[in-house]
């Protein structure tokens, strides 16, 4: 919990402090379903007017339900703490965040591909919510989930299936920021970057570093070399593959950090010129 408090600060710096609230709806094309069906479900968010920026909760589905795939194309949510996992169970947990936040209705959050197993009653919720909400107070209020529900009914004939993406367009352009921080990594350096694809969305990320082999990552990203002497490539590769690559030069960090410490050197020569001015001064008097 702490981990994500931090990575919250870094990603919204410079905005105000916020508060949970919000409505969380599901939106489907599929008005009736059967066994083998492959049913398509919208998360939205409607913020009821306030400014929101981040969201976090655990997707949940019946029995008879198999999560099958989640997109984030499309999603106002481009940072994500945590993402929803597609596996055989029933409950998935989700946190990300909006930065710059969000107001409105129709907030598109993830779209996610539920497989039909058998007969009975389907249902898809949000348990556990949180959303973060823009008005400074800190104090919190209880945010609603409104759940999809629908009958598996019979003799509806061929299965529906989830049409092929088509996606040739790079995810968008982002730009990494290396930084360092006492209450994270041991104040050793990372990385933070965060893109969004607006088609299939954004399968995962990569980072290489210099000589190191390129890795998947996550964002915040401990650096091997910490000496950022060597070039640092992030890519941000889409679910049909298509890659974009960010890269900070090693010479552009060094160069930043170079300003600082120039900068204060400048200021302790100041500083101790006046110290001595007054020492000097005060004897002369």
């Amino acid at each position: 919990m702490r981990k994500y408090f931090i990575i919250l600060f870094i990603i919204t710096l410079f905005s105000p402090l916020k508060l949970w609230a919000a409505e969380l709806y599901f939106e489907s094309n599929s008005s009736q379903i059967q066994v083998g069906d492959v049913v398509v479900v919208n998360l939205f968010v409607n913020s009821k007017g306030d400014d929101i920026n981040a969201i976090e909760g655990t997707l949940t589905n019946s029995g008879n339900l198999q999560l099958k795939d989640v997109r984030d194309g499309g999603s106002i949510v481009s940072f994500w703490v945590s993402k929803p996992l597609v596996n055989n169970e029933p409950t998935h947990f989700f946190s990300g965040i909006i930065p710059g936040g969000y107001q409105g209705t129709e907030g598109l959050i993830i779209t996610a591909s539920f497989e039909v197993m058998h007969s009975g009653q389907a249902s898809v919720n949000i348990e556990n919510l949180q959303v973060l909400k823009n008005d400074g107070l800190g104090t919190g209020t209880v945010s609603l989930a409104i759940p999809w529900v629908s009958k598996v009914v019979e003799g509806l004939g061929k299965p529906k299936t989830v049409d092929v993406i088509i996606d040739n367009i790079l995810p968008e352009k982002f730009t990494p920021t290396v930084s360092r921080s006492v209450d994270l990594f041991n104040n050793q350096w990372f990385v933070v970057f965060s893109t969004q694809d607006k088609n299939s969305g954004i399968d995962h990320y990569e980072v290489c570093e210099g000589d190191f082999d390129c890795e998947q990552a996550s964002s915040p990203y401990l650096l091997k070399n910490q000496k950022l002497n060597k070039d640092i490539i992030i890519k941000a590769v889409d679910k049909k593959g298509n890659e974009r690559e960010a890269i900070i030069v090693a010479s552009n960090i060094s160069n930043n950090y170079q300003k600082i410490a120039l900068f204060v050197i400048i200021m302790l020569i100041l500083v101790g010129g006046f110290v001595i001015y007054k020492k000097y001064h005060v004897k002369r008097l």
